[in-house]
């Protein structure tokens, strides 16, 4: 009660367990995860802060702590879609943080909306639930994506996905082209 100037955020849990609980950030502490943040973005994507637009389309008011260009649009396609249209081209790199089926229902609608996703270099980061490989690959598909020119993005996925600065593990291109080439044929199943 006595510190509550140096609080910066408050987080609150989603309470699905009957129960709420509650993060509190520090300004220092805030700092420290936009510097953790902007250290695994220039790990994975090779990403700078001033080459890199980042779309944060995750629920709950979950937000991305990073000196990058951000936008919180919570989980609305219609929202992500004008911003992959209207902002994306002016960055080298977009990457989009969503929920496995939001990013697939975002490719399905971003086609069909004409997102030219072959002018943009744009990775898909999700978390939480894991996706199969027929689904990563039918998105990629779609947005003309591939692990194999990783440098135009594609999809990853890592588990901490909300905390997308300390990740407890994650995927990286050669992660995933590996997890390619294990997937079942079609004749096998």
């Amino acid at each position: 009660r006595n510190n509550k100037a140096k609080i910066a955020s408050v987080m609150i849990s989603s309470g699905t367990s009957g129960a709420y609980s509650l993060g509190l950030a520090t300004r220092n502490e805030l700092n420290d995860a936009h510097l953790a943040t902007d250290f695994f973005m220039n790990l994975v994507f090779g990403a700078q802060p001033n080459n890199t637009f980042i779309i944060n389309a995750l629920s709950m008011g979950v937000r991305v702590f990073s000196h990058f260009a951000t936008s919180d649009t919570g989980p609305r396609t219609d929202l992500v879609i004008a911003l992959l249209k209207m902002v994306s081209p002016y960055y080298e790199k977009t990457i989009v943080v969503g929920d496995v089926l939001f990013i697939k229902q975002l490719a399905e609608e971003s086609v069909a909306a004409g997102v030219n996703w072959s002018k943009l270099k744009c990775w898909f980061v999700s978390g939480g639930d894991w996706m199969p490989e027929t689904l990563r690959t039918y998105v990629h598909e779609l947005t003309n994506k591939s692990a194999n020119e990783a440098e135009n993005g594609f999809w990853l996925g890592e588990y901490g996905v909300s905390e997308i600065g300390y990740p407890l593990f994650f995927e990286t291109g050669e992660l995933v082209k590996i997890r390619a080439t294990l997937k079942p044929s079609a004749s096998s199943e």
